[in-house]
């Protein structure tokens, strides 16, 4: 029987609290379209955006819009509708800002019926309406929007009018279009945007990459890397790019790499991964496309992947700072829409089932980069070292076009109550985790100095979080022992996680005196 959620906070000891982590279940008693659904997150809250289709109205889809504070806990939900009810919109990507001021991009249409439309709403942080904008195009893919360094949005999608057309954008916070572009092919479909101050950093599907100033008039660099069913790439903190590719497919496997600056390649590997001990057509991960990569505050580079069509669940990858494979582990839901929301965190909306128009209940959850949960499993795997996937770059030009033009329609706005529940239990108890390792430390408790000894194998990783969840120290060791100043810390109750070479964690509590 389903609880609504309380405002108690419940404290998980494996270094976890709700303040930081939480998994959910939110019913909306409503069949949800698993191909429309945005997570975002601005300072202080999480914003979740689904599309509701109604079969008993024509299949009608309307918005259901949800804040959250940073726990989980539900601030307010607002179902977004159009005025006319022979008329659909619907969500498809989400921008928040750091205020909390919301972008909801997505489409407008009669009810199950092209043409499709591209269309902008704007709300405030309460969920208040501050506009929208219906553009006069038929548009043939989902559109993207992204937020660049100079505070305007980047939107782009592909569009019909006498042939296909693949456009691109700015629009400032009042909702005003400029810089109108298209490119030189339809086939080029921009997946990924990184702002990176003047300029940002646009990845197409084809692996074609290159840095473009905000205002779309100059291309400063651009490269190509190969892939066959998706790729991905970030900055890591001293300026290195990251990537992870597709390069196989059907069944597809990861191949991650990092290069300088520049683009030279500094290490790459290839890594297949499969469910127990036989690797075969029924047991391989099928990777298709990638939810992110991303270096950690720990320096570990942790890749996210996405099974084919969600159908299977997301993986997560997890490697040193020079590629050394660290460990994986598979989250179980299925169709999931994933945002890295810090260095250390992602948010997740998810189903428990694999159906495209869902009944059952989103799993939302706040999670650990590199942090295997209770309800996750562990893959087998295999690394071995590919060859440079550099390529030469395709011709990708950008041309003016004519300016947008738009209306607004009337929307409508109402309160709901979704019902919230709990979905995996991220408590642990102290000592659960592999508890067959013999961990000791001592003295415990401490005043000031702690010996961490782990019989084997070595120990990789020390971290210290303080009750709240917070990381307060961390240290790196190959040895089965090591000695750890605590002297900085005020007395009071600590938890000490140590991961060893296999990627395995133990979680023990600590006491300081003084």
């Amino acid at each position: 029987m389903k609880a609504l959620f309380t405002l108690a906070l419940i404290f998980f000891f494996s270094f976890i609290s709700t303040a930081q982590q939480f998994s959910w279940e939110l019913d909306f008693d409503s069949s949800i379209s698993v191909n429309d659904m945005a997570i975002g997150q601005s300072d202080d809250a999480y914003f979740v955006a689904a599309t509701k289709y109604a079969e008993d109205s024509g299949f009608r889809k309307t918005i259901l819009f949800t804040k959250t504070n940073l726990e989980g806990e539900i601030i307010w939900s607002k179902k977004l509708a159009t005025a006319d009810a022979d008329f659909s919109v619907s969500i498809q990507d989400i921008v928040v800002t750091a205020e909390g001021n919301c972008f909801l991009a997505g489409e407008y249409s009669l009810n199950n019926q092209n043409p499709r439309q591209p269309f902008v709403l704007a709300t405030d942080s309460d969920g208040n309406i501050l506009w929208n904008r219906k553009i006069d195009h038929s548009i043939t893919s989902a559109i993207k929007i992204d937020e660049l360094d100079d505070g305007t949005m980047l939107l782009t999608f592909k569009y019909f009018d006498d042939g296909q057309y693949r456009l691109f954008c700015k629009m400032d916070a009042e909702g005003d279009f400029s810089d109108e572009k298209t490119i030189n092919s339809t086939q080029h479909n921009p997946i990924q945007v990184l702002a990176n101050g003047t300029n940002f950093d646009l990845l197409f599907l084809n692996g074609n990459l290159m840095n473009v100033s905000n205002d779309l008039s100059t291309v400063n660099w651009q490269k190509k890397y190969f892939n066959e069913i998706g790729i991905a790439f970030n900055r890591a903190v001293n300026g290195d790019f990251l990537f992870a590719s597709a390069t196989v497919a059907f069944p597809g496997y990861a191949t991650v790499f990092r290069t300088d600056s520049d683009g030279n390649l500094i290490w790459i590997k290839y890594i297949e991964v499969w469910e127990g001990s036989t690797q075969s057509q029924t047991t391989i991960f099928d990777i298709v496309g990638f939810h992110f990569i991303h270096e950690n505050e720990a320096g570990e580079i942790v890749v996210c992947a996405n099974s084919e069509g969600g159908l299977f669940g997301s993986i997560n990858l997890v490697f040193d700072a020079e590629g050394n494979y660290k460990s994986n582990f598979k989250i179980f839901e299925f169709r999931h829409k994933i945002e890295l929301t810090s260095d250390d965190q992602f948010a997740l909306i998810g189903f428990t089932n694999q159906g495209t128009l869902n009944t059952q209940p989103m799993v939302f959850e706040s999670r650990l980069t590199s942090m295997k949960y209770p309800c996750d499993t562990t893959l087998s795997y295999s690394i071995s070292t590919p060859e440079n996937p550099e390529l030469d770059p395709d011709s990708i030009v950008f041309s003016d076009t004519e300016p947008l033009t738009h209306e607004s329609v009337e929307l409508t706005s109402s309160d709901f109550s979704p019902e919230v529940s709990q979905h995996c239990d991220f408590s642990i108890s102290v000592d659960e985790v592999h508890p067959s390792q013999s961990l000791k430390l001592f003295p415990n408790p401490t005043s000031g100095r702690l010996t961490v000894k782990l019989q084997s194998p070595g120990i990789n990783k020390i971290e210290i979080f303080d009750r709240f969840g917070k990381r307060l120290k961390i240290e790196r060791t190959v040895t089965a022992n090591a000695e750890l100043d605590l002297s900085g810390l005020s007395a009071g109750i600590y938890f000490l996680s140590v991961s060893d070479e296999e990627g395995k964690s133990q979680v023990k509590k600590i006491v300081i005196g003084r």
